[in-house]
């Protein structure tokens, strides 16, 4: 008697552990890196908007924000603004313009000479994403590519590095801020693009999910 062992058999199990795997990571922050998501997409467009508009950047907590993004037609830029005492990396001798970090990068209290930390107090209070205009031009260190911007955010009396990473696609200043994470540990430095690491909960899960796809398949040999 031959065995007949279809991808359902194999895919069932798979697609119930990754289930699992993601409704414990959605609720549960390992170790000490917190990972999030908008929970509305965080767009800019100085570019081709008919009006000034900005969104709440809530990342500690979601009921106050950490960052204000703005597109301002006047002045025909797209910024991030940090709220109380968080920071952002800019590029350093740039007028304020965000700094586009490669991932790996290490975001922490020291800087490298070409970024340098700015809040609401320094400068004109924001770090300038891109400017752009109609006529298809576009300034900024994020044209065509995805990339990471750094920030700090400073509750409890002390700094949390964390990374946005930010996506624009063309040479024109038109994007949106797709996910974040934050060490939770004081003063510690992090990579960008880090996140957390699979908790205990998660890799139990699949590894027994796998324990038992290969138990029954070994019992099916047997019996034949």
């Amino acid at each position: 008697m031959k065995i007949k062992i279809t991808a359902i058999t194999l895919i069932r199990p798979t697609a119930i552990a990754l289930m699992l795997t993601a409704s414990t990571a959605a609720s549960i922050a390992q170790g000490t890196i917190v990972y999030g998501t908008p929970q509305q997409t965080l767009y800019y467009d100085p570019t081709f908007a008919f009006q000034d508009f900005q969104f709440d950047v809530p990342i500690a907590s979601a009921s106050s924000p950490d960052f204000e993004l703005i597109t301002s037609l006047s002045s025909g830029t797209a910024s991030l603004q940090p709220v109380a005492a968080n920071q952002l990396l800019v590029v350093a001798g740039s007028s304020f313009y965000l700094a586009a970090l490669p991932q790996g990068y290490s975001i922490g209290s020291a800087t490298d000479s070409q970024t340098m930390w700015a809040g609401i107090a320094d400068g004109p209070g924001q770090a300038i994403i891109g400017y752009g205009n109609a006529d298809g031009e576009g300034i900024s260190y994020f044209l065509s590519q995805t990339a990471y911007a750094g920030f700090d955010l400073y509750y409890a009396g002390a700094n949390h590095y964390g990374w946005m990473q930010i996506d624009n696609p063309t040479e024109l200043v038109f994007g949106q801020i797709l996910d974040w994470a934050y060490e939770t540990t004081p003063n510690t430095p992090i990579l960008a693009g880090a996140v957390p690491e699979p908790g205990c909960l998660s890799l139990l899960i699949i590894g027994g999910l796998i324990f038992c796809v290969n138990t029954t398949i070994r019992s099916k040999s047997r019996a034949a």
